[in-house]
């Protein structure tokens, strides 16, 4: 598992008895990257390459690193103002990022050379991202004071809406459950753990009342890991809110615990129309409703666009 505070990528790991029995067992913790005045924020994983990927909002970029730490690398630095959340499609080599300074949600190609804002009205505060790779859509909270809401895009950035506002105040971080095909949130507005199907029905509270949760992440649609701005463990509860439990993260910094990912063993998501050959596109290939779509990147001058 994968955990964030401002300065530091930090690796948990736990043994079988906390997945299997509802224990949670520290068995060590180890510093992956110490990059000193950098905020990390949002963490996903390339599950194709192997690599961690990160915003950095003081570096103004998106990074990357082996899972064990090496051959770091950071890209994107004079495109973006204040990447938030991210969320990494490894079929299509995009990486998805919310820039809550400029107030919208763009794709960037892994490879770090092409970029592109798709959704650039309608944001007040966009936070987290996550991906639906079924249904190629692309979900995303904002912290709007007067009007937050949980929206929905399709990847290529067609269709944006509003999914869910009633009863949101601060949405934080998001996951998808694919399998049971819902979308699960923690709000730091009303304290809440809640789940609701993609389809818009059976919303449903897992926990409460949280203090200030910030990162959300599932375990094999078993349990539920987040971090909390009010101290610096990392809380778990099973996936109907049995078995809650926390462990402590000893962090730098200024003390808060930002992202977390729990690090699949298999890439489980489908492949997509560009996950060959780039999808027959020069340069941005974005998955759609209706197949493909090729897009001129915004942060380079390039032939045809």
């Amino acid at each position: 598992m994968g955990v964030h505070d401002p300065y530091s990528t930090l690796r948990v790991h736990l043994n079988s008895k906390c997945e299997n029995h509802l224990a949670t067992i520290l068995v060590g913790i180890q510093d992956l990257i110490v990059i000193p005045h950098h905020i990390a924020v949002g963490l996903d994983y390339d599950c194709k390459e192997g690599r961690i990927i990160w915003s950095d909002i003081s570096g103004h970029s998106i990074r990357s690193a082996s899972l064990n730490g090496t051959d770091h690398k950071s890209f994107y630095a004079n495109e973006l103002s204040s990447p938030e959340g991210i969320a990494v499609d490894w079929s299509s080599r995009n990486v998805y990022y919310a820039d809550s300074l400029n107030d919208e949600i763009g794709v960037a190609s892994l490879d770090g050379k092409y970029q592109k804002a798709l959704v650039t009205e309608g944001l007040v505060n966009p936070r987290a991202l996550a991906l639906d790779m079924h249904n190629r859509h692309l979900y995303y909270t904002d912290w709007h004071r007067e009007n937050p809401v949980i929206g929905r895009v399709d990847m290529d950035g067609q269709n944006n809406r509003i999914f869910l506002n009633d009863d949101i105040h601060l949405p934080n971080g998001i996951t998808i459950l694919p399998n049971r095909r819902e979308l699960c949130w923690v709000d730091a507005g009303n304290h809440r753990l809640s789940c609701i199907g993609l389809d818009g029905n059976n919303r449903r509270v897992v926990f409460a009342p949280l203090q200030y949760p910030f990162g959300l992440t599932h375990s094999n649609e078993a349990r539920f890991y987040w971090t909390d701005w009010k101290d610096t463990r990392v809380h778990s509860v099973g996936i109907y809110g049995n078995g809650y439990t926390s462990f402590p993260i000893s962090l730098g910094g200024s003390g808060k615990v930002y992202g977390i990912l729990s690090v699949p063993k298999h890439c489980s998501a489908p492949h997509t129309g560009c996950s060959v050959e780039n999808g027959g596109c020069s340069y941005l290939c974005l998955p759609g409703q209706k197949g493909v779509r090729c897009e001129c990147p915004s942060n380079v001058a390039v032939k045809g666009c």
